[in-house]
């Protein structure tokens, strides 16, 4: 038991790290973003298939989905770890968040890729 303290203790360190890194980068692309959205002619499909035609631009919106997912899963592990004390329900808990998460990264990071590909065709 005494080995298994000492594990979630460095592992809860390395998840603050991780969160508050996740956090910088966010500070960075969100603004980022909202700068870049805020300057575009219009919120159609074509002046955002437009818009990403720079590699650049592809690779800080995708970026900016993985930072969130990441920066959610870190925070959402946290949470039920914290507040969900059955061990079989927390597990479910964080076997559902985290299955939702990736669920979402394979749909926004998708259609990026048919966005940013859309533009070259």
């Amino acid at each position: 038991m005494r080995r298994h303290q000492i594990d979630s203790g460095e592992s809860g360190r390395r998840d603050w790290l991780l969160e508050r890194g996740t956090a910088l980068i966010l500070m960075v692309l969100v603004p980022w973003l909202g700068l870049h959205l805020a300057f575009l002619p219009g919120l159609h499909r074509a002046d955002l298939v437009e818009w990403l035609e720079s590699p650049l631009k592809a690779i800080g919106l995708a970026s900016l989905i993985l930072t969130t997912l990441i920066h959610a899963s870190l925070g959402l592990r946290s949470i039920l770890m914290d507040y969900i004390s059955t061990p079989s329900l927390r597990g479910l808990s964080l076997l559902i968040t985290r299955s939702a998460l990736v669920v979402s990264a394979v749909i926004g990071l998708g259609a990026l890729w048919v966005l940013h590909h859309g533009a070259r065709a």
